[in-house]
């Protein structure tokens, strides 16, 4: 197989699988690396119900964290901007809290359960330790560009830690590292320089279409993988350069696979 041929991993893809090579892979991290997305809506959920709100649907919750910054808006639709306003059906905010208050009290209730529901319960998917072994044999370079806020990051990073391939890693990129968060490309940009390659030869592996926007605004191929919070049709529609169902599918989308040629 030459570089840039096209092969059907999956006969009934929105998009086909294309085999390139690369020097560097950029990985996003929740839904991607770390099996997290089942977390992210149950501590949403429990935030709900604790403060007594109304539940939401996990499509709702899924496109209020489409943004780098998660959307509260989406989630508590009812709760008026200010003390003593009142929505448009005319009922006031939850026990007279504004929603910047509420907002406010959701982060700091999401504090006190993140420990439990998130840090006890997020492995790294199966192939994921495998997978950047093979990258690594292949003196393929490994980067992280993750929109989680810096005073989360060293506790997703530990799960790599725990599972021995974290030192496999050049280097992480998180929210605080940049002004513009993805969908903007400046996160990959400054992955990439620290990494020391041009865009051309890197790739950005995400779940999101945020990913594929800023992985193709900073000139790099992309890669969406359906194991987070997207469905594959979701991303196709941002025309990514492949599509894969698991991370262990990427080796063969990059030709270092141990399959035999097609």
């Amino acid at each position: 197989m030459k570089d840039g041929d096209t092969i059907n991993i999956h006969p009934d893809a929105h998009t086909k699988t294309r085999s390139f090579h690369v020097d560097a892979v950029l990985f996003d991290l929740d839904g991607t690396l770390i099996d997290s997305i089942e977390s992210y809506y149950r501590i949403v959920e429990i935030v709900l119900e604790k403060m007594n709100l109304p539940a939401v649907p996990r499509e709702t919750i899924l496109m209020a964290a489409k943004k780098s910054e998660f959307n509260w808006d989406m989630v508590l639709p009812d709760v008026p901007d200010a003390v003593g306003t009142k929505d448009a059906m005319g009922r006031v905010g939850t026990m007279g809290v504004s929603k910047k208050e509420t907002v406010a009290n959701a982060w700091k209730m999401i504090e006190k359960i993140y420990p439990e529901q998130f840090l006890k319960n997020v492995k790294p998917f199966p192939d994921t330790g495998n997978v950047l072994q093979q990258l690594f044999k292949k003196n393929i370079k490994i980067g992280i560009v993750t929109s989680t806020h810096k005073n989360n990051i060293q506790d997703k990073l530990n799960i790599l830690k725990q599972a021995g391939v974290f030192n496999l890693i050049e280097t992480v990129v998180c929210n605080a590292d940049v002004d513009r968060k993805k969908p903007f490309p400046d996160p990959l940009i400054l992955c990439r320089d620290r990494m020391g390659f041009t865009s051309e030869q890197c790739v950005y592996v995400g779940d999101m279409g945020i990913d594929i926007i800023a992985g193709k605004a900073a000139g790099m191929k992309t890669i969406g993988i359906s194991t987070g919070f997207e469905t594959r049709k979701a991303l196709a529609d941002k025309n990514p350069d492949a599509i894969i169902c698991s991370i262990s599918e990427l080796p063969d989308v990059l030709g270092i696979g141990h399959k035999d040629p097609l």
